[in-house]
């Protein structure tokens, strides 16, 4: 995230006028030792495990999502899984009957984008850059 992004009023046009949104409602605020993977994988987790599995995309799609990031942070990831991903969040929030569905793909989105490189890093080294040693796998 640049500066730009940092001093803009948390408002609904401020913030889409840089093609950010709450989705939610919310803000994820990390600092320069969070990894934005880790951060991405919980979050997946937490709405696989909350989503009500009513919807295909939420019953099936959100849970495939962690996986892939499950993978990419246990150093198992491979080349194609980050565009896999960005793929396979646009089919998750059409077609549900509620909101949830984008509440978990937005964040993820975002920070694919905004940390891009970081998934990448996960990707060549095979492992977490923001740990030292094993990874352990969940």
């Amino acid at each position: 995230m640049g500066e730009s992004e940092l001093d803009i009023p948390l408002e609904f046009d401020s913030m889409k006028s840089l093609d950010l949104y709450f989705g939610t409602g919310t803000a994820i605020v990390m600092d320069d030792k969070t990894c934005p993977v880790a951060m991405s994988r919980n979050l997946q987790m937490f709405y696989s495990r909350e989503s009500c599995g009513w919807c295909t995309p939420c019953r099936e799609g959100i849970p495939w999502i962690y996986e892939l990031l499950n993978s990419i942070e246990t150093g198992e990831g491979r080349p194609g899984d980050i565009d896999l991903i960005i793929d396979q969040a646009k089919y998750i929030g059409p077609g549900t009957y509620c909101a949830f569905a984008m509440g978990a793909v937005q964040p993820l989105e975002s920070a694919i984008d905004k940390f891009r490189e970081d998934f990448e890093e996960h990707i060549r080294l095979r492992r977490c850059p923001y740990t030292r040693g094993n990874i352990l796998k969940s």
